[in-house]
């Protein structure tokens, strides 16, 4: 549910705004270890909708900007994980609606067609080096070792991060 691909999308193709999950979904908190109720099950819906409109209405008035400058295109991500934690209800279609209607009001000459188009797994990149093979085996058995050591905090996390450095 996380934005970091919708981030990464943002900044590989210079895009304008972009809508992530760490924003705009607001949930309760866990109530203790015995809490075991997931995201999903915990995002408070009303004020997700708030914070996310709230966004789109940010991100309208600074497209506004820009095309007031003369720009004739911009690029608003929104990572999968805000429509899959809403059940769908905060989605692209959602997104386009509003932002065609706040461009209905603009004064410019030229106004943009809103248009989306779903990236999906292209956006998530090549297939893995050997580099990248070898770095997920090598963190993913040196956290099992930890596990198997027993390195774990009172809830069964481990309480050691598992990570690479160049640095010896």
């Amino acid at each position: 549910y996380s934005g970091y691909l919708a981030l990464q999308a943002a900044i590989g193709i210079g895009a304008d705004a972009v809508l992530i999950p760490e924003l705009v979904v607001e949930a309760h908190p866990l109530c203790g270890p015995d809490d075991k109720r997931s995201l999903k099950e915990r995002v408070l819906t009303e004020l997700t909708e708030e914070n996310f409109q709230r966004q789109l209405d940010d991100i309208a008035d600074q497209l506004y900007a820009v095309f007031a400058t003369g720009k004739r295109y911009g690029f608003v991500i929104l990572a999968e994980g805000i429509a899959q934690l809403t059940a769908d209800r905060l989605n692209r279609r959602y997104v386009k609606k509003h932002l065609e209607t706040r461009i209905e009001n603009w004064t410019h000459a030229h106004k943009p067609d809103v248009r989306e188009h779903v990236i999906g797994y292209p956006a998530r990149g090549s297939r893995p080096s050997r580099f990248d093979n070898w770095l997920g085996a090598t963190l993913g058995a040196e956290a099992v070792r930890c596990l198997l050591e027993r390195k774990t905090n009172d809830i069964g996390a481990l309480s050691e991060m598992v990570g690479w450095s160049e640095k010896e």
